[in-house]
């Protein structure tokens, strides 16, 4: 297993630019084949001597080889290896589901890797979809990002009320809400979560009177209207 850099050129300007490919070699017969475990992409900034360190923790979790002759990487490296993992091992997993095969299983050699939560966060994202909230988003020109983020933020705040940098570590190390919206927070930036809470406040009031009357449908609440005369203005009260 190894890191690959790859020149290619872009289609709209024509330049080249360069992106990076974890890649396996695997011995089919006589034969020595290439294929790519993942697509590190153009943003790739790990400096090139470490590259086969990185390489060989990813190669040693997937083997679970964690507890024998572990590797040792500093900190925000040893992320990126755990992270890279474990998207290889569920890209593993989408494509052999289709087959089914049995194995024995020592139950004592089990151990538990990333776990993450998904209560409060499937409860809440099942909520926001009553309320057709992602839906809405899109309206006022959400993209698939920021939508993520927005959602990461609301959601956050539910289960772990905090300042933007805390929710961004707790959707980052212990939520698993990406895995239920198909995202990987653990690839975005803080800044993204500072951009999307501007941009939920920027367009609170249309969200606001979505979500009223999407609770109102779905409550079967009804409008009264009360008015008192007080001198000099009339005062208008709206109650549920």
């Amino acid at each position: 297993m190894f890191i690959r850099r790859t020149a290619i050129k872009s289609r709209q300007s024509g330049e080249p630019y360069y992106t990076h490919r974890l890649v396996e070699t695997e011995r089919v017969n006589s034969q020595v084949k290439q294929h790519t475990l993942l697509n590190l992409g153009r943003h790739f900034s790990v400096p090139k001597n470490q590259w086969r360190d990185l390489s060989a923790r990813i190669q040693q979790l997937l083997e679970v080889q964690a507890g024998f002759l572990s590797i040792e990487l500093p900190a925000e490296l040893e992320s990126m290896a755990q992270r890279y993992a474990a998207q290889i091992i569920a890209s593993r997993s989408e494509a052999g589901q289709q087959s089914k095969e049995f194995h024995s299983v020592d139950l004592n050699s089990i151990a538990l890797v990333r776990p993450r939560r998904v209560g409060v966060e499937q409860l809440a994202l099942h909520a926001a979809k009553q309320l057709k909230l992602q839906q809405k988003l899109q309206e006022p020109g959400f993209n698939r990002h920021q939508s993520a983020a927005a959602m990461g933020n609301i959601i956050a705040r539910m289960a772990y009320p905090a300042s933007e940098r805390a929710s961004h570590q707790w959707l980052q190390q212990r939520s698993g809400l990406g895995e239920l919206i198909d995202y990987d927070f653990e690839a975005m930036g803080l800044e993204r979560l500072y951009q999307a809470s501007d941009m939920l406040w920027r367009h609170r009031e249309v969200l606001q009177a979505h979500l009223y009357g999407e609770e109102r449908s779905l409550f079967g609440f009804e409008e009264t209207v009360t008015l008192s005369a007080t001198a000099p203005a009339l005062l208008y009260h709206l109650h549920i």
